[in-house]
């Protein structure tokens, strides 16, 4: 992983039946989410699949139960 993810928490949600996955990727700051965003636009890990769209939220809240 480029080193401008760090600190980033990632959750990755698969479909098994027909392969597809969503990354989801959390930053504590939006500057860390656009450094993430330049390095992983720059060149993808050769495993890592490809980005087929890339959309930007704010975290409104999180709840753990």
């Amino acid at each position: 992983m480029p080193p401008e993810l760090a600190g980033a928490k990632m959750l990755m949600l698969v479909d098994r039946q027909s392969g597809g996955r969503l990354v989801l990727t959390t930053f504590d700051t939006e500057e860390a989410m656009r450094k993430g965003d330049a390095a992983m636009s720059a060149g993808q890990p050769r495993n890592a699949g490809r980005r087929s769209s890339v959309e930007f939220y704010e975290v409104a809240g999180e709840i753990a139960l």
